[in-house]
């Protein structure tokens, strides 16, 4: 199976399968299965986005569903479970994808993704797709996620849900040096900050509606541009 079908696969599971297990837990009603975390962001729903955002919040995703795309295939089937350690084993094709969840005493959760196999002519042996730690419920938590079929850390993605659901990621790429800070507000409002070699280049600004702002900057922090959309 390509990565673009798995992507589909697992948005898939993202729209309709997120938090099925901890609605109909397999294992009995003492055993709380962590929760695969739903981490997709969005945009301002309007019909007027600015392309540049619009590419900035698709390769803010992209980026970060690398790894998660293997976890989110979990979504359908139930894990094996001893003690504190529960294990998915999805296959398809010619590739099978390991996930191990460790449920930890501070109530925090690591996570690991290995994948075996081929596909497309692509060997994979033990390749960690992702790795890292959120806690119980998902609603917060650190991923590494590595670059295919290769032990190189491509990107660090940090997101936090508060009580209200208000979203906040952050999604740091190494290769480029690029940070984008990403907020979703439960209203549908939000923003998003992109950052190079730390220093801002690029702000956008939405309201509830639809509607924003933005800016943009050089690599020395002057102004280049600035708009708005309705």
């Amino acid at each position: 199976m390509s990565i673009r079908k798995l992507f589909a696969l697992s948005m898939v599971g993202l729209m309709f399968g997120v938090g099925c297990f901890n609605q109909s837990n397999p294992v009995g009603e003492d055993t709380v299965i962590p929760s695969i975390p739903n981490i997709v962001f969005n945009g301002p729903i309007s019909n007027n986005i600015p392309a540049n955002l619009q590419q900035f919040i698709g390769l803010f995703n992209g980026n970060a569903s690398i790894g998660l795309n293997y976890l989110n295939l979990a979504i359908f089937t139930s894990p094996s479970v001893d003690e504190n350690s529960f294990s998915w084993e999805v296959t398809w094709d010619q590739v099978t994808a390991n996930i191990l969840a460790e449920k930890n005493s501070d109530g925090s959760v690591d996570w690991q993704v290995t994948v075996n196999g081929s596909d497309n002519n692509v060997t994979y042996t033990n390749w960690v797709a992702l790795k890292g730690v959120a806690q119980l419920d998902g609603n917060t938590g650190v991923w590494s996620i590595y670059s295919e079929n290769s032990t190189t850390k491509s990107a660090e993605f940090t997101w936090v849900v508060d009580g209200n659901n208000n979203k906040n990621g952050t999604l740091e790429l190494f290769a480029t040096n690029q940070i984008y800070e990403l907020l979703n507000n439960s209203d549908k409002s939000g923003s998003l900050v992109l950052k190079e070699n730390n220093v801002k280049v690029y702000e956008a600004q939405w309201n509830t509606d639809g509607t924003g702002t933005w800016t943009s900057w050089d690599a020395q922090g002057n102004q280049t541009d600035t708009g708005n959309w309705n």
